[in-house]
Order: structure tokens, then C-alpha cells, then sequence
């Protein structure tokens, strides 16, 4: 029988081999829409229904969160039953004021009720600032999950049943990652249960939640 040690670490296998899989797929597609975007072009890439990237992202991080539901029996990754599925795109600095893409992929763990957790924003932002990948911008934040009542959106309508940004997120987009944020940088949520979606750029995750003290660009 396998110890719970090798099981975590199978599991966290397979969720990494998810997040590459979710990577490689939409860094492609992006890559074939332009390899080398201008922030502008970038934007409206992302914005834009025909490309459909939106949808793409949504899809992928769906299945980032399906992975993470079918080792739902390992309580050392997420004992709260609690999953959530992201995709970051961001930008990576290249000559003459264009880009690269940057494109990762996350979710969501907390080990025990008193531990630190790891949100799929944070993992998407930890791994956009690390030196190695060098990402300049996060353009776009998709999550996927089924809020508890704490994390519903909280504009009044709780019956949206849509995932919020959490305080530690929100407090490392305002601190130590804020340079990775614009002012189109745009977060999307999606709850697979009733197929509704959120919009809200930077300024609305801000001012819906009642922060203050974020510096722009």
C-alpha cells in the first residue's frame, strides 16, 4: 500500500503535467494569432470573441481544476474540498516595444484548517514574477470554482455564485507584485455549476472589495 507521501507526490505530479499541458496549448495558440504582440495588440487579443481566447482559458482552467478534483481523497492538497483552476497570460518584454507571451497555469491548496493556504492567482503570480521568466505584465486572470459563501463576489447579489480575489490575493496585487498590474489587466471568473461569468479589471477587484492604497502605472 502507498504511503501518503508518495501519493502526495504522485499527485502533485499530475497536477504539474496538467498545468504544462494548459500551458503549451494556449501559449501556442496565442503564438499563432501574433508571436509578438505590442501591449496593444495584446489587449485587444484577449478581449477580442472572435480569437476566443477568453473561452480557451475559461475551458483550460476547468481542467486544471478537474485534476485537482480527481485526487479529491488526498487531504494534504486541499482538505477543504474547496478547488479552484486559474490560467495567468501575461508579457514578456522583447525589443522594439513588443512582447512574448507568458502563460500559466495554477490552483489552489490548503493543507490543514490553520496552514497557509495557496490560491491559483497567487500561483500565477509568484511564478510571473520569478526571475527566470521575467514577465513584465499579467494581462488576464481566469479562475474556475465553486465559491463557499465567503467567497462569493460581493456586490450586493450573492446569488451570482462567483468567485472573489481573496485579502491575500488583493494584498499582493496592491504590494509585492503590483508591477505586474495594469490598468487593463482584466480577471475573469467562471463558476462551472450555473456557466456564470464575472468581468472586472484592476480598478473594480479594488474598489468592489473596498482596498485602497494600489498604485498604477
Amino acid at each position: 500500500m502507498k504511503t501518503l507521501t508518495v501519493k502526495v507526490k504522485e499527485a502533485e505530479v499530475q497536477l504539474h503535467n496538467a498545468r504544462r499541458s494548459a500551458q503549451d496549448f494556449l501559449q501556442a495558440t496565442l503564438g499563432r494569432i501574433v508571436r509578438q504582440p505590442s501591449l496593444v495588440e495584446a489587449v485587444r487579443i484577449l478581449n477580442a470573441a472572435d480569437y476566443g481566447i477568453e473561452d480557451l482559458a475559461t475551458v483550460l482552467a476547468c481542467q486544471m481544476r478537474l485534476c485537482a478534483q480527481r485526487l479529491d481523497d488526498i487531504k494534504r492538497l486541499q482538505y477543504r474540498r474547496f478547488f479552484v483552476g486559474g490560467v495567468g497570460i501575461g508579457l514578456i518584454p522583447t525589443k522594439g516595444g513588443r512582447f512574448s507571451w507568458c502563460v500559466r497555469g495554477a490552483w489552489n491548496t490548503k493543507h490543514r484548517p490553520k496552514g497557509r493556504k495557496f490560491c491559483a492567482e497567487m500561483r500565477i503570480m509568484h511564478a510571473a514574477r520569478d526571475r527566470r521568466i521575467k514577465c513584465q505584465h499579467l494581462v488576464g486572470i481566469y479562475t474556475v470554482g465553486v465559491p463557499r459563501e465567503e467567497d462569493l463576489v460581493p456586490l450586493g447579489r450573492p446569488v451570482l455564485g462567483l468567485l472573489r480575489v481573496c485579502e491575500a490575493c488583493r494584498a499582493l496585487i496592491r504590494g509585492e507584485h503590483r508591477e505586474l498590474f495594469i490598468p487593463e489587466t482584466s480577471f475573469v471568473s467562471y463558476n462551472p455549476e450555473t456557466r456564470q461569468r464575472s468581468h472586472h479589471s484592476l480598478e473594480e477587484i479594488i474598489s468592489v472589495n473596498g482596498d485602497t492604497g494600489i498604485r498604477h502605472h
